[in-house]
């Protein structure tokens, strides 16, 4: 019954076949851009910009920034973790982990 109702929300609302395969075709060329726009530097724009924070934000789905930036526990941590992408992706991660280190300060404890 379970099986049958998840085929049939799945194919109202149009869902991916191959989720993965999906996520991997539009992310990755959209990696691989970013890793390009930097051309190994540390802002997209020259210096510190919308841009970078965007960016920054968007590879949380990758790996989340550590836990003293964006408390998230371990369960949420693991769900919004891709490690393939991760792996394949670490100098964007450590961009962004450089960004955060630089520009955003860890929230004060109440």
């Amino acid at each position: 019954m379970a099986r049958m109702a998840a085929r049939f929300l799945a194919s109202k609302h149009e869902a991916a076949s191959d989720p993965e395969a999906l996520l991997l075709s539009t992310v990755v060329p959209g990696l691989e851009q970013l890793r390009a726009a930097l051309q190994g530097r540390s802002f997209l724009t020259g210096t510190f910009s919308y841009a970078d924070i965007t960016m920054a934000v968007t590879l949380q789905f990758i790996q989340p920034v550590e836990e003293r930036f964006i408390p998230l526990g371990p369960g949420r941590r693991k769900a919004w973790s891709h490690p393939a992408l991760a792996e394949r992706f670490a100098d964007l991660l450590r961009w962004r982990d450089q960004l955060y280190a630089e520009h955003r300060p860890p929230p004060v404890a109440h």
